[in-house]
């Protein structure tokens, strides 16, 4: 797996996260401030990540970020998230596919929606942890809740369908032991099935918890389901490409 991949998970699930957030009333976000710089911060990530061809443009969607921060406390702010949000989930994710050699057009239609699913479970569910914090009665965390489990189910039932479209190409990963040992596990496509059943079950339990107003619970549950979407999303992009 290399590192653009993983820039390109981060980048997804960076995206949503900030696209969800800024949904939050100006009420909330100014509560929240440092969300833009952490967002800020991921981006730096992926560009430490990224091609070398695009990188810049990563930096320059922290910068949006920061920008963003300066105006919380209006509604200007909620659309420069907005924007930072566009961008990286269209040339954020265009831009790495089409510096690598002859990586978009050999790009598997079912990695990339993959890719846009489980960015959706990643930054939904994170999204889930911020507004359980701060709780509005406008948008209650139900809402997420609701959204995440939704976007769950549909990335579950991709994952399932997913490989009966492409064909058959394990995996192969090495891990080197102690001494001369090497393990090799051939990782099949069918392998993201057991974490995103899990990741199912976190979401259901999240939106149950947060229909009782439990936000302790619901934020646990949000949290754990973040964590795990994002590994479960790496590991798709490693077993469908």
């Amino acid at each position: 797996m290399s590192w653009n991949l993983f820039g390109l998970v981060l980048a997804s699930a960076t995206g949503w996260a900030v696209l969800a957030i800024g949904f939050l009333p100006v009420a909330v976000l100014r509560q929240r401030r440092l969300e833009p710089l952490k967002a800020a911060g991921a981006w730096a990530v992926i560009a430490a990540t990224a091609p070398s061809a695009v990188y810049h443009w990563y930096l320059i969607f922290a910068l949006i970020c920061l920008i963003a921060w300066t105006k919380l406390d209006r509604p200007a702010g909620k659309v420069v998230l907005a924007v930072v949000a566009s961008l990286g989930l269209s040339l954020g994710i265009v831009f790495p596919l089409e510096a690598l050699p002859g990586f978009l057009a050999s790009e598997n239609p079912i990695a990339l929606a993959s890719l846009y699913l489980g960015g959706a479970v990643t930054g939904l569910a994170y999204a889930l942890c911020v507004v359980a914090r701060t709780p509005d009665p406008a948008r209650t965390p139900a809402g997420f809740a609701r959204a995440l489990v939704i976007a769950t189910v549909l990335w579950i039932a991709l994952l399932v369908a997913g490989p009966r479209w492409i064909e058959p190409n394990p995996h192969s990963v090495s891990f080197t032991g102690l001494g001369s040992f090497l393990t090799v596990i051939d990782v099949s496509v069918w392998a993201p099935l057991l974490p995103a059943a899990v990741l199912v079950f976190l979401a259901f339990l999240a939106f149950t918890a947060s229909r009782r107003n439990a936000l302790g619970k619901t934020r646990g549950f949000a949290g754990a389901a973040t964590i795990l979407a994002f590994l479960t999303s790496l590991l798709a992009q490693f077993v469908f490409r």
